[in-house]
């Protein structure tokens, strides 16, 4: 087979990374594998890579995605018929996979991690779902978060431990005395890697420190380049370290470093499986490390290396003085350290697991290139299909935001065009729903402490609430008085006042509701799947709170739940087994049932579920809004389920039986929600509500 590795790294950068893809590319190119390394031109790794006799190619990008890097990609992969690509960072995979799915020869896309490049953020799962076969990681640590995310089955991410060779005797050790003078006393600690924040080396600064008051005979020397040069020779000087602590930059033998050292540390904040602590090991000097990543799977405690916490310079020092305070127990130590090396991590060993891996991933490429594609552009086409069933955000703030900028604050003139529209409407439905909404039967005079409607000015706060209020009130006399509780509103507050929910049962007359915040709660879709060519499952997707008892009952219940497709999509604030993909509108308006149980407040989503082919199933709302829920018919407008959901499966499994049962709850629905799609009904009958407040709280209204 033919394989690329790529790594768009800076040129001048080279760690433990760099040296995995030279050191497995020359072992599978002796293992008769045509391969090639892409890098910056004038690269490090490149040189590197060229002085093993590897073909390398250029490679030119920088920025997280480049569609012309990938078209010139897909000419280099079609002309070399590269049959596996192995990419180091995030960019490099989305570049890689974007031309592996342009390409004659649909070559399989590994990403190659040795540290932690992905936290759980949408983009990662994007890349990584979509461009990639797999993930090659070097550590077990790394491993079990990138499962922890749940975005794929376990086989996804692969772990393979990186290999070392064992290096001949070096003729040449390093001549530590040509950096600064030594005596005889003097013991060398040395630290190696980039110069990056990553690798704690400030830590070891300041260890030193400790070091130099205690009157040690101690040099440190780091080797490595990297952005941190400059804070940490600064960090050198200001603490009149110059004398103790030595940056030696690049250093091309390694192995020459360990000839002199007393003791290696590597004070990382993390790692994948760090290279470095292989080699200290092979050349038998006592490791000391921070437990970090694979870092604890390569030293055992006490038996091949010592461990340290992480970021604390006295630790550091401490472990360092015993390790030289005690030279019998420490050679043991390292002895049995380089045997561990050599029996669990040979390069021969690495390069046989690797090339293993690879051909297992070619066997499947066919089926799985196509499967990739057609997951990808169905996931693309769902995301078009749930933007349009959405409301348009930026067009709602741009259009509200040049209303104020734009219009008078108040315009009582407004108010008679759209009272006149009522002749258009029958007086009894008017009424009724302007009753619903204001209860209000007799007269309440606000004290001083309600402010008037000159006084409600936009704050930058509670955006949406604002703007779908004032565009109401602005059309009243800007004397009258106006109590307001935005938000999710679950008590009935001690003034009359304007929510946009409330709840059902007991006395909520001082609750009056307008359709507040309607850019996230009132959308409609238009459902293009037939309700008999829908899924006879359940489905739900949202968010989980500590707060919200309900929603975990539920899961707790009928996560397992054959019938169910569920699972929250927030990072949960507390311990949860029930994260899951996130499903677009579209994808779950392939199933026949959908999950409607109230959050904070109502449900946002039954108001979506109920213009659909799909059938809300939900106990009865304890909440309402605009949306009148406490008049919704249990089994005539959804699928009614009890508070401890202990009928689920019974419902379920009856409207599956008679599905021309669950099509005239469907068609109930569908008529229910009609009523709200008239925008200027809609109006009017917010205008009527604010009427009636405004006149059962002492005000003379503007228009009778």
């Amino acid at each position: 087979m033919t394989i690329l590795f790529i790594n768009s790294i800076g040129k001048n950068k080279w760690g433990g990374g760099e040296k995995w893809i030279v050191n497995t590319a020359h072992g599978l190119q002796q293992l008769g594998h045509k391969v090639i390394v892409g890098g910056r031109r004038n690269a490090v790794l490149i040189k590197a890579a060229q002085e093993k006799g590897i073909d390398t190619t250029r490679i030119n990008y920088c920025n997280d995605f480049s569609l012309f890097s990938s078209l010139q990609l897909t000419q280099y992969i079609n002309k070399h018929r590269v049959s596996v690509i192995v990419a180091s960072l995030n960019r490099d995979v989305r570049v890689a996979g974007f031309a592996a799915m342009l390409s004659k020869h649909k070559p399989r896309v590994i990403g190659r991690q040795g540290v932690q490049l992905i936290t759980k953020k949408w983009k990662y799962k994007f890349t990584f779902k979509n461009f990639s076969h797999g993930i090659l990681t070097n550590s077990l640590s790394l491993k079990k978060i990138y499962d922890s995310y749940n975005w794929w089955d376990d086989t996804f991410v692969k772990v393979i431990y990186n290999g070392i060779a064992e290096t001949q005797p070096c003729l040449k050790p390093f001549n530590y005395a040509s950096i600064c003078e030594l005596t005889p006393q003097t013991k060398v600690i040395l630290s190696a890697g980039r110069l990056d924040k990553q690798k704690g080396f400030g830590y070891l600064v300041k260890a030193a420190k400790i070091a130099k008051e205690k009157n040690e005979d101690f040099k440190f020397f780091i080797a490595g380049t990297g952005k941190q040069f400059k804070y940490l020779s600064k960090l050198i000087a200001d603490n009149e370290l110059k004398n103790h602590v030595f940056l030696l930059g690049f250093v091309e033998d390694i192995h020459s470093l360990f000839k002199g050292a007393d003791v290696f540390v590597l004070p990382s904040l993390y790692e994948g499986m760090p290279n470095v602590l292989l080699e200290s090991m092979l050349e038998m000097v006592p490791v000391v490390t921070t437990p970090v990543n694979g870092a604890a799977e390569l030293v055992e405690e006490s038996k091949t290396g010592f461990f340290i916490p992480t970021k604390d310079a006295n630790a550091i020092y401490e472990k360092i003085k015993f390790v030289l305070n005690n030279p019998q127990i420490t050679q043991q130590i390292a002895a049995q350290a380089k045997e561990t090396v050599l029996e669990k991590f040979s390069l021969d060993k690495s390069v046989q697991l690797v090339d293993a891996y690879l051909l297992e991933i070619l066997k499947e490429r066919d089926t799985a290139s196509i499967s990739m594609q057609l997951r990808w552009f169905e996931k693309v086409i769902s995301k078009l299909r749930t933007f349009g069933h959405k409301n348009f955000k930026p067009a709602y703030y741009l259009k509200n935001y040049l209303k104020l900028k734009l219009l008078p604050p108040f315009n009582k003139n407004g108010i008679h065009r759209i009272i006149k529209s009522k002749n258009l409407y029958s007086p009894e439905y008017l009424s009724s729903r302007v009753n619903y909404y204001n209860k209000l039967n007799s007269t309440i005079i606000f004290d001083d402490s309600i402010k008037s409607l000159k006084e409600f000015v936009f704050t930058g706060e509670e955006k949406t609430y604002y703007f779908d209020t004032w565009r109401y009130t602005r059309l009243f006399d800007p004397n009258h008085k106006l109590a307001y509780k935005f938000g999710d509103v679950t008590t009935v507050p001690a003034n009359p006042s304007i929510v946009k929910s409330r709840p059902i049962l007991g006395n909520n007359k001082n609750s009056i509701l307008l359709n507040l915040n309607y850019i996230r709660h009132f959308i409609f879709v238009k459902d293009r799947y037939a309700y008999l060519a829908k899924k006879n499952l359940l489905v739900w997707r949202g968010n989980v709170w500590t707060y919200q008892p309900h929603r975990i009952d539920f899961f707790q219940k009928h996560f397992e739940n054959p019938l169910c497709n569920i699972g929250h999509v927030n990072k949960a604030d507390f311990d949860s087994t029930w994260l899951t993909d996130k499903l677009t509108i579209d994808e779950q308006l392939k199933y026949k049932f959908i999950l409607s149980i109230e959050g904070n407040d109502v449900a946002t989503n039954l108001k979506w579920i109920m213009s659909s082919n799909s059938i809300a199933v939900m106990p009865t709302p304890k909440y309402e809004t605009w949306f009148m829920e406490g008049t919704l018919k249990p089994d005539y407008h959804y699928i009614h389920i009890k508070d401890d959901y202990s009928d689920l499966n019974e419902k379920l499994n009856f409207y599956i039986r008679y599905p021309e049962k669950a099509e005239e709850i469907r068609i109930n629905a569908n008529k229910y929600v009609s009523q709200f799609k008239n925008k200027k009904r809609e109006k009017l009958i917010s205008v009527l509500v604010l009427e009636k407040y405004f006149e059962k709280t002492g005000h003379l209204p503007s228009v009778r």
